[in-house]
């Protein structure tokens, strides 16, 4: 578990960099860059459960077709 603990703000900057698709975050004086989307994923999750946040989720999207052409 981490030292310090999350903050709210933490949880947003994460959260709008990884929507955004960007791996460096910066958090007041740090620089933190993640070496995937998966791990940044795994990092908010973590964070969604010390905050007692609702978990981030897939979105699944389906279609279908007829099979002609």
């Amino acid at each position: 578990m981490n030292s310090i603990p999350y903050t709210e703000q933490h949880f947003k900057t994460l959260s709008e960099a990884y929507a955004q698709g960007v791996s460096i975050v910066q958090y007041g004086d740090k620089r933190i860059e993640y070496r995937s989307k998966e791990e940044m994923r795994g990092i908010l999750l973590e964070m969604a459960d010390a905050l007692n946040k609702k978990r981030p989720h897939r979105r699944r999207q389906m279609s279908f077709t007829k099979g002609l052409k």
